[in-house]
């Protein structure tokens, strides 16, 4: 027997922490595909992972993206590109101030475009209203 393509979920379950509003915080385990802790709608190329997040809220999207079934996938990533990833049932959103993803349970990480090993916690946090920008005019 031959297999065009081998697709077996074999990750073990992420051990992931989100606080909201200072509460003592939930802890749950989960087997992720992706988990993106986001502060704004989308990144690279108009991939809106989070399309109801806001700049300005002091919370973040934390997107947690689990593995389809194969035959699912173009549809989760035309759902995601429209702004809809909120509406795919292998797509789970929530809004926290903090996100905590256990060190011993993550591996490696792409942060930013840069691929690195993770070693202990990491940890997400936001600043609300911290960003100050300057404009200037030229007349």
């Amino acid at each position: 027997e031959y297999k065009l393509i081998k697709y077996e979920d074999n990750r073990k379950p992420i051990k992931i922490k989100y606080i909201k509003n200072k509460d003592n915080g939930k802890e749950e385990k989960c087997k992720a595909f992706l988990i993106t802790a986001c502060n704004s709608q989308q990144y690279g190329y108009d991939f809106k992972i989070a399309p109801n997040a806001k700049t300005d809220d002091g919370l973040l999207d934390i997107a947690i993206v689990h593995r389809p079934p194969l035959y699912r996938i173009p549809f989760t990533a035309i759902s995601v590109m429209s702004g809809h990833a909120n509406n795919s049932k292998y797509i789970d959103i929530i809004q926290a101030e903090e996100l905590i993803i256990k060190g011993n349970d993550c591996g490696f990480i792409n942060l930013d475009g840069e691929t690195i090993k993770c070693e202990g916690d990491l940890v997400f946090k936001t600043r609300k209203q911290n960003l100050k920008m300057l404009s200037v005019w030229m007349i």
